[in-house]
């Protein structure tokens, strides 16, 4: 049998996780921010034989339990098929 008794506070195991909490908040302000420049560059980068699918780029940010993730979205579509 195991047993298991704690005597004291969780004031550092809780100081750990807000302070990872905020550091993890300050990494999808620059995630957001690299998302806007490549949404940007994919349209500067979109041959323009009309602005719509230059235009129609987007990004969203996925945040895990272990990471973020950016992906870059076109939502225009032309005869069914995604461009």
């Amino acid at each position: 049998m195991i047993k298991f008794t704690h005597g004291g506070s969780f004031n550092k195991t809780e100081t750990f996780f807000k302070r990872s909490k905020s550091i993890f908040d300050k990494y999808e302000h620059v995630l957001h921010r690299y998302g806007h420049e490549g949404v940007l560059a994919l349209a500067a980068a979109t041959p323009i034989d009309s602005a719509l699918t230059a235009s129609s780029w987007d990004y969203k940010i996925t945040k895990t339990k272990n990471s973020c993730r950016i992906t870059w979205t076109n939502s225009n579509v032309r005869s069914g098929i995604p461009i």
